[in-house]
């Protein structure tokens, strides 16, 4: 393909420091491997030339189509990669061995801080809690602050503590994780003169692939190595900078050009993927963000394809209309099913798996299926069936609004066979409300005992009233209500066509294996699919309080990324773009998201 006017620019750049800010679709790739060649015919060593991006998958894309167009190979890494590396040299020059945590096999750094948290806390770490720790620790360390200074939430008790006990097991055990190979590397090149030098020596030219996603520690290693020459060649659009949650600041981004007085700025407006109304649209929606660099945005393509906006029912009708688009579909056109976060997903699979269509899914861990919710639903409707397990009465007996007593667990024998609720009522010294109380609850499961599996599912919340549980419990926020009215009006879905409770177990166990490594019909959160581009886009809950978040209403920079990540979303699609928000959710009135109204609003006015 022939470089335009701009890209041209871009790849004739030589020395000094400059950003690139390419649009989407703008071929920022074509840019970087014929940039390399053009250094290459311009005396530069293919040796001294190092290309960063941030995920392997984008490494070795860059690598083969440059080896496919130029038939030899240069440099392309990650930073995690290139900070491993720089590791390793140290190591070895100074006879010294340290390991990696993650792929141990003698130590898990999930089950340690679990551990640790218990030794801590005295109290037992769940999914949810390990994930927190996790994506804070990151984030403190891409961000270069103490762990002493952090704010964390308030769910997350003693953080600097568990913290500080995590780094010493690390370095007693001559550990690291993959966060310290950044803060590692950084060190050891600002002790290590001699290690920094031969860095240098072979990184005289570094471009670095989706700037935008550096976090401080990332571009202080980057700057470091690059000082004196700084022949920093940073390719970005500020306006898909979607990981602040990892350490990645658009203000280190704004504030680089600042930095080196004789910085260079491109730019690239060029969108060769999106029809002519996604570009319009998305570049007008973006432009409500305060903090970024102006652009100019011209859509190449010809396509007047329209977006299509529309409000469903329910989940039901959602996933019909879906699957029913899909099969309209030519079949050699690429598809994505995007959504915010990957419970958003779970009905839809059960209807593609249903119908017999082929996908894949960005998500491979499912943790919605580690989720309270789903297994407090299986327990109530297990015990719904067996009324005499003590096993499941215990895990929900303070779930079911009966106020009933932990103390009354030692009336139960551990092998029972009688309806529990009978020994209950047996217990001497009741009081008037706890003894209706348990009568009401076991009224309750008596009539539960004749419905089938819909109708059982359905009185979890019509009369056991989980939700309520749920709504009043003090560590309960509004995601977890809303992953629960999802899972519950998926569950009730799927049980129209269910039978028994072991069938259902089934349809979730069949979770694991319903994917295909390789479709065209993709299912991906919007962070996944950055990078990657689909002929059809369909965007999902497009709801209020869903997308944009809750909390983004509180927060300016929150609301700014979440806009980012909307627009991300948007300009995946190259010729159909569905935007999809729900009238109701497990029953309940819903509204759509204001960035769908936002969107709908551009239509009309179009």
């Amino acid at each position: 393909m022939e470089l335009t006017e701009s890209q041209k620019a871009c790849v004739n750049h030589f020395e000094g420091p400059c950003l690139v800010l390419a649009v989407p679709g703008s071929g920022k790739t074509t840019v970087l491997i014929n940039r390399i060649e053009n250094l290459i015919k311009k005396g530069v060593g293919e040796n001294e030339i190092m290309s960063i991006t941030f995920s392997r998958s984008q490494a070795l894309d860059m690598r083969e189509r440059y080896k496919e167009k130029f038939q030899k190979n240069s440099y392309f890494s990650t930073i995690h990669a290139l900070s491993y590396s720089i590791i390793s040299s140290y190591m070895k020059a100074n006879k010294r061995k340290i390991n990696l945590i993650e792929g141990n096999n003698y130590v898990s750094k999930y089950s340690l801080i679990r551990r640790i948290y218990f030794d801590v806390n005295s109290s037992y770490m769940d999914d949810e809690l390990l994930d927190e720790f996790f994506n804070s620790y990151s984030y403190i360390k891409n961000s270069m602050i103490d762990y002493n200074s952090y704010k964390h939430s308030n769910k997350l008790k003693n953080f600097p503590k568990l913290c500080q006990a995590y780094e010493k097991f690390k370095e007693d055990n001559f550990l690291i994780d993959f966060d310290d190979m950044l803060s590692l590397s950084f060190n050891i090149l600002k002790k290590d003169e001699k290690l920094l030098k031969k860095v240098r020596k072979r990184a005289k030219f570094i471009q670095v692939d989706e700037a935008q996603d550096t976090s401080k520690i990332q571009l202080e290693i980057i700057k470091l190595i690059a000082y004196p020459l700084n022949n920093i060649f940073m390719v970005l659009d500020d306006d898909q900078s979607i990981y602040s949650f990892r350490g990645a600041d658009t203000r280190e981004i704004l504030a680089f050009k600042n930095s080196y007085k004789d910085c260079k700025l491109y730019l690239i407006g060029d969108n060769f993927r999106s029809s002519k109304d996604i570009v319009r649209v998305s570049s007008k929606f973006i432009l409500s963000n305060k903090n970024r660099f102006e652009k100019e945005f011209i859509s190449v393509k010809d396509s007047l394809k329209p977006i299509t906006l529309v409000r469903t029912k329910n989940l039901e009708v959602r996933d019909k209309y879906i699957v029913d688009k899909i099969k309209s579909i030519e079949k050699n056109k690429t598809i994505a099913i995007l959504y915010r976060n990957n419970i958003s997903a779970f009905s839809l699979i059960f209807k593609l798996q249903k119908e017999g269509l082929d996908f894949s899914l960005s998500d491979k861990k499912f943790q919605y299926l580690k989720s309270q919710s789903l297994k407090d639903i299986l327990n109530i409707l297990e015990f719904s069936y067996k009324p005499y397990d003590k096993e499941i009465f215990e895990n929900i007996y303070y779930k079911l609004g009966a106020y009933l007593k932990k103390d009354f667990l030692k009336f139960i024998p551990s092998y029972n066979s009688e309806n529990i609720f009978d020994i209950l009522l047996d217990i001497e010294g009741l009081k008037s409300y706890q003894y209706q109380n348990i009568e009401d609850i076991k009224a309750k499961f008596e009539f539960m005992k004749d419905l089938n599996l819909y109708k059982r599912l359905l009185n979890i919340d019509l009369l056991i009233d989980y939700r309520s549980y749920l709504k009043s419990s003090l560590n309960i926020d509004s995601n977890t209500l809303r992953t629960y009215d999802i899972i519950m009006e998926s569950l009730l879905d799927i049980s129209k066509t269910t039978e028994s409770l072991d069938d259902l177990k089934l349809k979730l166990e069949s979770i694991y294996e319903c994917q295909s490594e390789r479709s065209s019909l993709n299912l991906s959160t919007i962070h996944s699919s950055k990078g990657l581009e689909y002929d059809c886009v369909f965007i999902i809950d497009l709801n209020r309080d869903e997308f944009p978040g809750i909390n983004s209403s509180l927060d300016d920079d929150l609301l700014e990324e979440e806009r980012r990540l909307f627009y991300v979303a948007m300009t995946r699609a190259k010729e159909s773009l569905f935007l999809i928000s729900q009238k109701t959710r497990n029953g309940n009135k819903i509204y759509p998201s204001e960035f769908y109204e936002e969107v709908r609003k551009m239509k009309k006015s179009k």
